[in-house]
């Protein structure tokens, strides 16, 4: 949960958290998948025509794959998926 992660986090003090959402366009115009690192702002973002559970999870292994390349302490991941 958000509100009870450590201070080192929340601040963003050391790399390695990770956020994760979906941010919906307007008039059905599709929908972006984002993984955002917090303390380097490194991002992974996907585009899908869909906000279906099942798909957005495809989304979200995949990211899983990428990450293997960074440091990862921590991942958030929005009540959407």
């Amino acid at each position: 949960m958000i509100d009870t992660r450590p201070a080192e986090i929340e601040n963003r003090g050391s790399a390695g958290h990770w956020e994760g959402d979906l941010i919906n366009g307007a008039s059905a115009t599709g929908n972006l998948v984002t993984l955002v690192e917090r303390n380097t702002r490194n991002t992974l973002i996907e585009r899908t025509s869909t906000k279906e559970a099942d798909k957005i999870l495809d989304f979200k292994s995949k990211f899983m794959l990428f990450l293997e390349f960074f440091k990862i302490g921590t991942i958030l991941i929005d009540s959407v998926f």
